[in-house]
């Protein structure tokens, strides 16, 4: 069973789209984080997200195939 995220925590799964949290941290706008995620069932399984905290919904996203330049991406965004 999925939990919808209301905190945030690694191994979390994001109901809305499947994807496990591997990652995150506080956001530069308030309420939002930055996420990495591991999306199984996408063309690019690796993914950089601003989650808006407590409403299940992630937005502006960065697609990668290979999880180095996902960390890459994810330590560059938010700050």
């Amino acid at each position: 069973m999925n939990e919808e995220v209301t905190v945030l925590r690694a191994g979390l799964l994001i109901e809305k789209t499947g994807a496990s949290v591997l990652a995150f941290k506080q956001g530069s706008a308030p309420n939002t984080s930055i996420v990495l995620c591991l999306w199984p069932t996408s063309h690019h399984p690796f993914v950089v997200w601003t989650y808006i905290e407590g409403s299940g919904y992630c937005e502006q996203g960065d697609y990668f195939m290979d999880l180095q330049e996902a960390l890459n991406r994810f330590n560059e965004r938010g700050w």
